[in-house]
């Protein structure tokens, strides 16, 4: 169900198990554990919505989310575009959508109580997730490179101390499973268990175990004989009426011409519609792309301490931040660490001798491929 010139990475790369569900990728998705509000269920998607605005203020209208329970007090919100999620439902038709954690956390649930990292390889991307007595305290995702077998301290890193003595899942495919033991092997990772996605994908029934699930209404299944019922209904004294009145012809003319003119309306609306859509397209097509990605990432390194005044980024990826704040060298350290960050320098930064803020302006590229 792969769309050849599919934009998004789901909907290009997305494995359909048995035209029941699509994986998402992880590329397009990102996911956030938060802690539950004080709120009832019904405030709470309210609650969310505003709590994506804080984490991604540029263009949050654009967003969609859908979220899962982990335990009483932590909430798992999983966020796109809503570009990214019509293309996956294009690509998967009746399929539903799920993404790594809801086949891990099934896994996870059947083990003791404690500390566990499963690691999740897929084709082009690596998710590691965190649990702690089966509830999700971390989820990262990095891309896979073309040869990860001489960097193996790059996935050794990625585990925190605290976990290192942890219960071990790997979750691949099967014509992945000898690559991906071998690599994870090599960093110091050797699993407990390794569990195939495709025997995975038949523990998950349920509509709640997926993701972004659309409503149906409760007579959908019935909809193709009741709107027979209804054409029949609607025929029978129609022709009974033709029958016995033959001057509503004249009648029917003057609707039939007034239904002309309104096509005509109609066509001409259409025409204006279109054109608009062009220009539309035409400056879409000129706006920087992955700027959700963009934010996102760049969410991660920035600290309580730093304000930012003024960020402006170009169609090539060149950004640059104005700001303030304690220790910005900091922050160029930490987006160094980052692989689609390059180039970062600080072309000005000063102190103020009163309070001791720091001015800076930061430079950088932006790699978001």
């Amino acid at each position: 169900m792969s769309k050849p010139n599919s934009t998004y990475p789901s909907a290009q790369d997305g494995h359909q198990f048995s035209r029941r569900a699509l994986m998402l990728s992880r590329l397009d998705f990102d996911v956030r554990i938060l802690d539950a509000p004080q709120v009832s269920k019904r405030e709470l998607r309210s609650y969310l919505e505003l709590k994506l605005s804080e984490i991604y203020p540029s263009r949050p209208e654009e967003a969609v989310f859908d979220y899962k329970w982990a335990g009483s007090k932590r909430i798992v919100l999983f966020i796109g575009t809503r570009a990214a999620l019509a293309e996956c439902r294009s690509a998967s038709g009746k399929a539903r959508l799920f993404l790594p954690y809801c086949l891990v956390k099934k896994w996870v649930k059947k083990r003791a109580s404690g500390k566990t990292v499963c690691f999740f390889w897929w084709r082009d991307w690596l998710e590691m997730l965190l649990f702690d007595d089966g509830r999700l305290v971390c989820s990262r995702v990095l891309q896979k490179q073309k040869d990860w077998s001489r960097d193996p301290g790059r996935l050794r890193g990625l585990i925190p101390e605290q976990h290192r003595e942890a219960a071990r899942l790997l979750f691949c495919s099967r014509e992945h499973k000898p690559l991906a033991r071998a690599l994870i092997s090599s960093a110091g990772f050797i699993p407990d268990e390794i569990v195939c996605v495709e025997d995975a994908i038949h523990k998950i029934r349920k509509r709640s175990d997926f993701l972004f699930v659309q409503g149906k209404p409760f007579l959908s299944r019935f909809k193709a004989p009741i709107a027979a019922a209804l054409v029949i209904c609607a025929l029978v004294p129609v022709f009974l009426q033709v029958n016995q009145n033959i001057t509503r012809r004249e009648s029917l003319r003057v609707r039939l011409r007034e239904q002309v003119q309104k096509s005509e309306q109609v066509s001409r609306f259409l025409d204006r519609k279109l054109a608009l859509e062009e220009q539309l397209a035409e400056l879409e097509s000129r706006r920087p792309r992955n700027l959700y990605r963009f934010f996102s990432e760049l969410a991660d390194v920035l600290g309580p301490s730093i304000r930012i005044q003024r960020l402006t980024i170009d169609e090539r990826g060149n950004f640059q931040i104005d700001g303030s704040g304690v220790e910005p060298l900091s922050l160029m350290s930490e987006l160094e660490k980052k692989d689609n960050f390059t180039g970062i320098h600080f072309p000005r930064i000063s102190r103020e001798p009163e309070d001791g803020i720091e001015k800076f302006t930061l430079s950088g590229i932006y790699n978001d491929r």
